[in-house]
């Protein structure tokens, strides 16, 4: 799992899919799981204060959650929360930053040494390609088969955070 955010970014897309929620497994023990009914809890940080969920329309929905696991106890997780705040980003920042910091070191991918890829260990967190869109902010804490990630962007009098859980586990 070389480039969990990337997995994110395009689980996004999944939240404009209505009527996603869905659970299926095979009698060795794989499955697939999809939900858009997504808690704090499950990406392991706090709402921001005010927040409210954040769709990009009508027809989409604010969280996903997608499992895939199958046998020998290999899996992958991925939860997302999308917000609005009309906070600064500076201030949500500062806000999330501290809660990721539970997590180990947080990076700030806006950083060319967090994206630059050198590891101690292969489960060392790193940003590598990962990086914020124009104007935005990404930060990262965790490992690199366990990390929470955080992007911040300012649009008009508005906020928009996602918050991002990622897991892999592989034997």
């Amino acid at each position: 799992m070389h480039h969990p955010f990337v997995f994110a970014i395009a689980a996004l897309s999944v939240l404009a899919v209505p009527n996603a929620d869905c659970t299926v497994q095979d009698p060795d023990g794989a499955g697939v799981t999809i939900s858009k009914t997504v808690k704090p809890e499950d990406v392991g940080l706090p709402l921001y204060p005010g927040a409210r969920p954040y769709k990009e329309d009508s027809d989409s929905s604010s969280s996903v959650q997608f499992g895939a696991w199958g046998g020998g106890g290999t899996g992958f997780k991925l939860a997302v929360i999308k917000l609005e705040s009309p906070a600064s980003p500076d201030k949500i920042k500062d806000f999330y930053r501290n809660a990721l910091s539970k997590y180990g070191p947080v990076l700030d991918c806006k950083d060319a040494d967090a994206r630059s890829g050198k590891r101690g260990s292969r489960n060392e967190l790193t940003c590598e390609s990962d990086k914020p869109d124009a104007g935005g902010t990404l930060l990262k804490a965790g490992s690199n088969d366990n990390q929470h990630n955080v992007s911040i962007k300012r649009e008009g009098n508005r906020t928009i955070v996602a918050l991002v859980y990622v897991r892999g586990n592989k034997r």
